[in-house]
């Protein structure tokens, strides 16, 4: 059996401890609609809280194979990634690394005609470094 002192101590180093405690943020989640999915489209979403990675998933009925490319520049040359649609059991899917306030989107159909619906859902992890 412990001492009561001993117990003392550890529930005063238990509270104190508590003194510095705040509520996470909240997560910085963006849902992204490709409008009319027979036509590239580039999307440009800020990262004003400077996410060092970003998550990644996919809501899509597509009909045939488009390509999505995010990445941090519009050239898409910069750390960023490219997404084969439609995905088939997608894994979960993060990039990492990310740098700058800006994250840009580029949706290209493969094959036209092309029909159904895409929804990008992207989530900012570890904003505020």
């Amino acid at each position: 059996m412990k001492s009561p002192f001993v117990l003392a101590v550890c529930m005063a180093a238990l509270l104190s401890s508590c003194d510095n405690y705040r509520e996470a943020d909240p997560l910085d989640v963006r849902q992204v609609k490709i409008t009319n999915v027979n036509n590239d489209t580039l999307i440009a979403l800020s990262n004003e809280k400077l996410a060092p990675t970003v998550r990644v998933s996919f809501a899509e009925t597509l009909t045939d194979t488009a390509l999505v490319k995010i990445a941090t520049d519009t050239a898409f040359s910069k750390h960023g990634a490219t997404f084969l649609l439609p995905v088939i059991n997608p894994p979960l899917m993060s990039i990492s690394g990310l740098t700058g306030d800006s994250l840009f989107i580029k949706y290209q159909p493969y094959k036209k005609p092309i029909s159904g619906d895409l929804t990008i859902e992207l989530t900012f992890l570890n904003a505020g470094r």
